[in-house]
């Protein structure tokens, strides 16, 4: 009983976070981490309109931080890094920020 509510939770967590997200696909154009564990990408737009839903005033238009133990967090560099040396298209979940960088909620790597 206990599993299937944890279960529910859980569920209900990723389709909250994940119903509000948009997406952007490209190809990493720039990828940077910074001394405060910001993790900053530009991509080389191929669809989606992460150049007008965020707003950061520069080619930077995504971000998260890879902090704490999100495993996650250590995944999605791996993938950015694989992609970028690649030059695979990668496909980024956000949620729209007209005032700045947007934050990222998923990483895909499509076929």
């Amino acid at each position: 009983m206990k599993i299937k509510i944890l279960l529910s939770l859980f569920t209900s967590i990723f389709l909250a976070n994940s119903s509000f997200a948009v997406e952007s696909l490209g190809t990493v154009k720039e990828f940077m981490v910074t001394n405060s564990d910001a993790v900053r990408i530009s991509l080389i737009y191929k669809g989606g309109n992460a150049e007008t839903d965020c707003n950061s005033g520069s080619d930077w238009k995504f971000e998260f931080y890879n902090t704490g133990s999100e495993e996650y967090k250590k995944q999605w560099v791996s993938m950015f890094i694989a992609a970028k040396i690649s030059g695979q298209d990668i496909r980024i979940g956000y949620t729209p920020n007209s005032s700045g960088v947007c934050s990222v909620n998923y990483v895909y790597l499509p076929e």
